[in-house]
């Protein structure tokens, strides 16, 4: 699984949905509809949500200032680093607000 679909999983299961259920896209979700009204209203599908995840990880391309702390303060206190803490390191100091 890719980074990008883990992302959309999770952004599915946060707004209520079941990734694995939704539409393919668009066209998928207008066939099912038919011709009833508001058919052109729709449902977020898989595309959307896959979407939404590619900008978090662009986002998540150039880490903020206090990122980069989280993973330079470890570094000071003598913490044994491998690519994966540090990168979890940053991300926690993200949803943490620091950065």
């Amino acid at each position: 699984m890719s980074m990008a679909e883990k992302v959309a999983r999770l952004i599915a299961e946060e707004l209520g949905d079941n990734y694995d259920s939704a539409f393919e896209n668009k066209s998928e979700w207008t066939q099912s509809r038919g011709g009833e009204p508001f058919r052109n209203i729709n449902m977020p599908y898989k595309g959307e949500y896959l979407e939404a995840a590619r900008a978090v990880l662009k986002a998540l391309r150039e880490p903020t200032p206090a990122m980069v702390e989280a993973v330079e303060r470890a570094a000071r206190l003598g913490g044994i680093w491998s690519a994966k803490s540090a990168w979890q390191a940053m991300i926690d100091a993200a949803l943490d607000g620091e950065g």
